[in-house]
């Protein structure tokens, strides 16, 4: 009875993927398989299409393609196989409306039954589809790089093709290899999760392309139709349509947050690093829904999507929200997920949890021009470590930045990318762009990690301190309150400092345009005054130079955008919050946000002058 329970689901699996199979003929005339993963996108193996132009066919069509990208593009040693994880991905701009396949990254069981197609002119001079039937019976390599198929033959020409798994209905790896030709030994497949070696905006294409395809395609349909038939401890945390819900919605989020912190508010009160690096929500996402919620407490997929909603602007959020609770109610949780959202509405998280690389730059006795570069790390609310410090030499600006590079990318990676950077500055370096440093294969550092400014002259100014720490412990306690200074705003020195002391609760000041715009030193004043946090743009207002413009100016416009972004947030989150609307700047999505910049001075964590310089591991 189990078996013919499950025999139409899996017969329905099979045809989607029949219609998602496609022909590979490279320009030397070689041919290979390969299969529709998302509109316009193929996948293979690297061995098959290393590069170039392919011709994609598929029913009848010869579609143009070119590889956008093969991990690894180069063989290595000509008596092996192909490195890991030998995988392409073919873009073919004006391919017509077709099927994909639905992709799986999670691991399987021993033994999962596996249906694998491709082509191959084993039994004719013609190339036609082939298929093979068998079961996956374990990994091989230290980190599971392959996985081993039995039970059937893998013929020549397979390669590249797609492995489903018949459980589950998804696509689970790729044809790599037989083991010997003409046997029914099996041979190697790729699994999926292989591609988390391409490059980061390539994986991103790929599951946005995806995701969005299968918000509304009929997989959904035939993976719950097989998830029927699974025994009680299969079935999974989400139903497919929750499942592709929610991944379409993913692909709406505005940026990639901490994914770190995400990760360890999902599971608290446990401590400790994830299984495995995290390289983006997605995953973020699956390594969450394999956990089991403790007793009395949401699921905790539930809990990121509700930390999630919370980051971003509507409509996205009102639908995370609307999802995280129609989930809970279906999983019986709704209860303890609303008690658990009321708690964590009145939680405070202490600040210090996050890393940091504190970064100072100081200008030598004799050459205002040239500076003495020192760093520190701080971890976990620990003392600072020192881990470089300049000699009495002294370097130019140019000279700085170069170095920086070059020291700050075996610190990030040793705090797994997990850091704020915090540049201790004189004010004549306020707007030298240090969160543009490369120190990356493409971000910028004020893309891939919070990056802020501090004031130099202010860590030695004792006379500011209690006015600092006051309004500072204003900021993290969710009392204190912004100030903007509008372009047309040019207050005299006495009367913003009077201003400031009559409300002690402002805690950040804006500035429409740059400081150096206004007549007088309007930032001196504020951080004389105590404010801990500024806001400004490096980008002049134009409009006001010339003077007598009509309308929005651009500082009106940049002042316009950032009080709509800090809208939906706390001013305590004020690091995360520009680190995605640099983002967002550099996306072509906020460009009246392009050069924003982040005063934030904590007046509790100030660098140690007098640690001792260690070379870290």
């Amino acid at each position: 009875m189990t078996s013919a329970f499950r025999t139409e689901p899996r017969d329905d699996a099979i045809r989607h993927l029949r219609r998602s199979l496609v022909r590979l003929e490279t320009a030397d005339g070689d041919a290979g398989s390969g299969f529709w993963i998302g509109p316009g996108l193929v996948m293979s193996c690297a061995h098959v299409v290393p590069g170039g132009r392919v011709t994609v066919v598929w029913q009848g069509h010869h579609l143009a393609g070119e590889v956008s990208e093969a991990v690894p593009a180069a063989r290595g040693r000509a008596d092996e196989p192909w490195p890991y994880p030998d995988l392409a991905v073919i873009s073919v701009p004006r391919a017509p409306e077709h099927d994909c396949v639905w992709l799986s990254e999670q691991r399987i069981p021993l033994r999962t039954p596996l249906f694998l197609l491709g082509y191959s002119s084993v039994y004719s001079a013609e190339l036609k589809s082939h298929s093979a039937y068998g079961t996956f019976s374990g990994s091989h390599g230290d980190e599971d790089e392959m996985w081993r198929f039995v039970g059937d033959e893998i013929a020549p020409g397979m390669s590249g093709g797609p492995v489903l798994d018949l459980d589950r209905g998804a696509v689970c790896g790729v044809i790599k290899t037989s083991r010997e030709i003409n046997s029914e030994r099996g041979g190697l497949l790729v699994p999926i999760r292989g591609v988390r070696a391409l490059t980061e905006a390539a994986r991103a294409h790929l599951w946005r392309a995806h995701d969005r395809h299968h918000a509304t395609s009929a997989w959904v349909v035939l993976r719950r139709g097989l998830a029927e038939g699974a025994l009680p401890g299969d079935v999974p945390t989400l139903d497919a349509g929750e499942e592709v819900e929610l991944l379409e919605l993913i692909t709406r989020l505005e940026d990639t947050p901490d994914l770190r912190a995400l990760y360890a508010e999902a599971v608290a009160p446990a401590t400790g690093l994830p299984p495995e690096p995290i390289t983006d929500v997605r995953q973020l996402c699956y390594l969450l829904a394999d956990l089991l919620p403790r007793h009395g407490e949401p699921h905790p997929l539930l809990r990121l999507v509700h930390r999630l909603a919370a980051r971003e602007p509507k409509p996205v959020a009102d639908a995370l929200r609307e999802w995280a609770v129609r989930v809970a109610a279906r999983r019986g949780e709704y209860d303890d997920f609303e008690r658990w959202r009321r708690d964590a509405a009145t939680a405070h998280t202490p600040a210090g949890d996050r890393p940091s690389i504190i970064v100072q730059v100081v200008p030598t006795a004799l050459d205002s021009t040239r500076y003495l570069l020192t760093l520190w790390v701080r971890e976990n609310g620990k003392r600072s470590v020192k881990t470089y410090c300049d000699d009495g030499q002294g370097r130019d600006v140019a000279a700085i930045r170069a170095l920086l590079v070059r020291l700050l990318r075996p610190l990030l990676k040793r705090l797994e990318g997990w850091a704020s950077i915090e540049f201790v500055v004189p004010g004549d370096l306020f707007d030298e762009d240090f969160e543009n440093l490369l120190v990356g294969r493409y971000s910028r550092l004020g893309r891939t990690n919070p990056v802020v400014i501090r004031d130099l002259e202010r860590l030695s100014d004792d006379e500011t301190w209690h006015a600092w720490q006051t309004r500072w412990r204003s900021l993290r306690a969710g009392t204190g309150s912004a100030e903007w200074l509008a372009c047309d705003d040019d207050p005299s020195p006495d009367k913003l400092d009077a201003g400031l002391r009559l409300r002690p609760e402002i805690a950040v000041l804006g500035l429409a345009r740059q400081p150096r715009q206004y007549a007088e030193d309007a930032l001196g004043v504020a951080l004389y005054a105590g404010v801990p946090a500024a806001l400004w743009s490096r980008d002049t207002c134009p409009e006001h130079q010339a003077g007598g413009h009509v309308g929005e100016c651009s500082g009106a416009g940049f002042r316009r955008t950032v009080s709509r972004l800090l809208a939906g947030c706390e001013l305590g989150e004020l690091p995360d919050v520009i680190q995605r609307t640099r983002n967002a700047a550099a996306a072509g999505e906020e460009p009246s946000c392009t050069g924003v910049v982040l005063l934030w001075d904590d007046p509790e964590r100030r660098p140690e002058p007098d640690a001792p310089l260690i070379e870290l591991a």
